[in-house]
């Protein structure tokens, strides 16, 4: 399990084979509105996230691990160990 939002996010990208315009559309679709640069920049490591980006995000990528029939493993904000409250 991933310890921060950007590998949370990379670890469920990848299980859900999803490339970052598909993963944009799904947060875009979900009432985000984030630029695909900004979305990049969060995957990529260079731009931290926000609790409510995170979450849309989060929430995108375990629909569609669902669709595939797959676990919706991409943890929540609360649920990664470096943001615990």
């Amino acid at each position: 399990m991933a310890k921060d939002p950007t590998g949370a996010l990379r670890e469920g990208m990848a299980l859900g084979f999803w490339s970052l315009d598909e993963l944009w559309v799904a947060m875009f679709g979900l009432g985000g509105n984030l630029t695909t640069s900004a979305l990049a920049a969060i995957v990529s490591g260079s731009r931290p996230t926000t609790k409510r980006e995170y979450e849309l995000l989060q929430i995108a990528l375990n629909e569609h691990l669902d669709d595939l029939g797959l676990d919706p493993s991409v943890a929540e904000w609360r649920h990664l160990p470096d943001h615990a409250a």
